[in-house]
C-alpha cells in the first residue's frame, strides 16, 4: 500500500524491528520417537532424544530458556513458518518470544492437544501470551489473550504471498507482522468509525487496509509498532509529520478527506493511501504530532 510518504504498498516509514528465520524441519524427517534416537541430556541439563542427525528433541523439563515450568521447549529445532506447518505429527507451528521477553519473534513447533480449539472458539495460552503454547488447532494461535486469565480466541495464520490468503471470516484480512512471524487474520475496520470496539484501535494493515489491533499487543509492521499510539492515530514517519521527534513515537490523527479542515487550522489533512481501495479514498491524516 502507500503511506503518508508517497511510497507503493508501504505503511508511514518504520524506526524498529526484529528479524527471523522462516525456515523449518523436514516434515518427512525421522520420527524422533522412533528407531535409532537415543535419549540424553543437552546443554543446561534438559533430557532429550537425538535422531543421530544432530537434531535433539527436548522433552517435557522445567522450562526451555525463559520459559515457564512444564512448557514443552524444542529449543534445538529449526524455526517453521506458520503458513507451511512443516513440524511432526501432534504439533503445530507458532509464534513466541525465544529471548524471554514479551514480543513475538521467532517461531517454533508446539504440541496440540487433542481438544484443541478451532477458529474464532476459546483457547488459553501456557505460561504466557508469547510462549508458542497454547490449545489451538494446526493453523491457529491463541489471540488476544488476557495477561491475567491467559484465555483468548483461535486466530487463523493466513498467507500473504499467496493471491486468496484464506481467512475463513469474510470480514477478516491477512496482515503480516513482526517480520512475519506474526501472518494472522484479523478483523478489517475503518479508522473513521471506530468500528473495532472498547479496547481496540484501528491501526494499518499489510495491505490497502486497516485491522482492529487489541491495546498492549506486541506487534509492528515493517518496523512500524502498534499499539504503540492510541486509537484514532497511528505512529507515523517522524520526517513526515511536523513537530516529531527521530527514534520516539510520533502519532499523527487519522482525518476524513471529504470533511472540511478536518484536523484544525493550519494543518493538513493528506491522503493516506495514493491509490486506496474505494472503502478508504477519504482516509487521509493529519500532518502534525498528536
Amino acid at each position: 500500500m502507500e503511506g503518508p510518504d508517497g511510497s507503493t504498498g508501504e505503511a508511514p516509514d518504520p524506526t524498529l524491528g526484529t528479524s527471523g528465520d522462516p525456515s523449518g524441519p523436514d516434515p518427512s524427517g525421522p520420527d524422533p520417537s522412533g528407531p535409532g534416537t537415543s535419549t540424553g541430556t543437552t546443554e543446561g541439563g534438559e533430557s532429550g532424544s537425538s535422531t543421530g542427525d544432530g537434531i535433539t528433541f527436548i522433552e517435557p523439563t522445567g522450562g526451555c530458556g525463559d520459559l515457564p515450568d512444564g512448557v514443552l521447549g524444542h529449543c534445538s529445532l529449526p524455526e517453521c513458518t506458520p503458513e507451511e506447518q512443516e513440524c511432526f505429527e501432534g504439533e503445530a507451528c507458532k509464534a513466541w518470544a525465544n529471548d524471554g521477553g514479551a514480543v513475538w519473534n521467532a517461531t517454533r513447533c508446539s504440541p496440540v492437544p487433542d481438544d484443541a480449539g478451532l477458529v474464532g472458539e476459546p483457547c488459553a495460552a501456557e505460561g504466557s501470551a508469547v510462549t508458542g503454547v497454547d490449545t489451538c488447532d494446526v493453523g491457529l494461535m491463541c489471540w488476544n489473550v488476557d495477561p491475567e486469565t491467559l484465555e483468548g480466541t483461535c486466530a487463523e495464520y493466513c498467507d500473504a504471498e499467496d493471491g486468496d490468503p484464506g481467512c475463513t471470516d469474510p470480514s477478516e484480512t491477512c496482515s503480516v507482522w513482526n517480520e512475519s512471524v506474526l501472518p494472522l487474520c484479523l478483523p478489517a475496520c475503518d479508522p473513521l468509525a471506530s468500528t473495532c470496539g472498547e479496547g481496540f484501535g484501528c491501526y494499518p494493515g499489510s495491505e490497502a487496509n486497516f485491522v482492529c489491533v487489541r491495546d498492549g499487543e506486541q506487534v509492528h509492521q515493517d518496523d512500524v509498532f502498534h499499539p504503540e499510539c492510541s486509537s484514532g492515530t497511528f505512529w507515523a514517519n517522524a520526517e513526515r509529520v511536523d513537530g516529531c521527534v527521530d527514534d520516539e513515537p510520533c502519532c499523527a490523527a487519522y482525518c476524513d478527506l471529504s470533511a472540511a479542515a478536518p484536523c484544525g487550522a493550519g494543518v493538513e489533512c493528506l491522503p493516506f493511501f495514493k491509490a486506496p481501495d474505494p472503502a478508504f479514498e477519504d482516509v487521509g491524516y493529519c500532518q502534525a504530532a498528536q
